[in-house]
């Protein structure tokens, strides 16, 4: 019996901190949000982190944002790092070779072994 009312107060604790998590990633995905409105991700020199020039950095980065923002889930996956790493697939150059358009996924690194 005791155990039982532990679970149940448990859960109402759970619930009372709904709220608060809820506030949390509403605040997080609306500064996501504003990011990418106002590309203020091209303030810090993106090329270090993404691609070889400012443009393609820019690509992969909204790539990222497009994937965080999503959904809820994917939001709440990439702030408790809940992944391995981003990658990208889907590109997309244009005429002139440049890179317009690419896709990002979260991904899990996986090892394969073979016994001998």
């Amino acid at each position: 019996m005791s155990e039982e009312i532990r679970r149940h107060q448990e859960e109402e604790r759970q619930l009372r901190r709904l709220p608060i998590w809820s506030w949390y990633m509403k605040g997080a995905r609306d500064m996501l949000l504003r990011l990418r409105e106002h590309q203020l991700c091209g303030d810090v020199k993106p090329e270090a982190y993404y691609g070889r020039t400012v443009t393609e950095a820019r690509v992969y980065i909204k790539a990222v944002l497009d994937l965080i923002l999503y959904d809820q889930t994917s939001t709440d996956r990439f702030l408790s790092q809940d992944y391995d790493e981003i990658r990208f697939t889907d590109y997309e150059r244009d005429k002139k070779g440049k890179l317009t358009k690419c896709r990002a996924f979260f991904a899990r690194r996986t090892t394969s072994y073979t016994e001998l």
